[in-house]
């Protein structure tokens, strides 16, 4: 004599919370945004491999903790974060944040941040999510823009003064 269970339901769930882990770890390792996780002091727990890659950094910096403090590694003035900071505290999210990072080889990119403070059930702060976008591209091209405009400004009032 024994005992038999059903454990099929079981099994399907198993299954269906695989694939959902799955879809997800995909999601986040092909995104093209940088996105991340980081402590409220700054120490970066969590970057798919385009946040990484924006910052010059590999998989095992990560795990190596080699990002202690976002403030003074990452972010070009460490102020900016502070202020990230404040209005997360006060708001619980910053979207279209556009602000300088240093990358490790210490060139300078122009980033737009999306990022929202998660908290806990009592409302205490736990960590920053968010994602990441490169836009050093357009800012260059915008101070272009800008620069042949003050030439053309200056040639036409150098004209019109004839």
């Amino acid at each position: 004599m024994g005992i038999a269970n059903d454990i099929t339901e079981r099994k399907q769930a198993g299954r269906a919370l695989a694939e959902s882990e799955e879809r997800y770890r995909a999601l986040f390792e092909n995104a093209i945004e940088g996105i991340f996780r980081s402590t409220i002091d700054g120490r970066v727990i969590l970057a798919n491999p385009a946040m990484l890659d924006m910052l010059g950094y590999d998989t095992k910096t990560i795990d190596e903790g080699i990002i202690g403090n976002a403030g003074s590694q990452i972010y070009v003035d460490h102020c900016e974060r502070e202020r990230l900071i404040e209005i997360l505290m006060r708001n619980g999210q910053v979207m279209g944040q556009e602000v300088q990072f240093k990358r490790m080889d210490e060139s300078l990119i122009w980033v737009q941040l999306n990022v929202v403070l998660i908290r806990d059930g009592r409302g205490n702060p736990l960590y920053l999510e968010g994602t990441c976008v490169d836009i050093t591209y357009h800012k260059r091209a915008d101070e272009a823009l800008l620069r042949s405009e003050r030439v053309i400004d200056r040639y036409l009032n150098k004209v019109s003064m004839v």
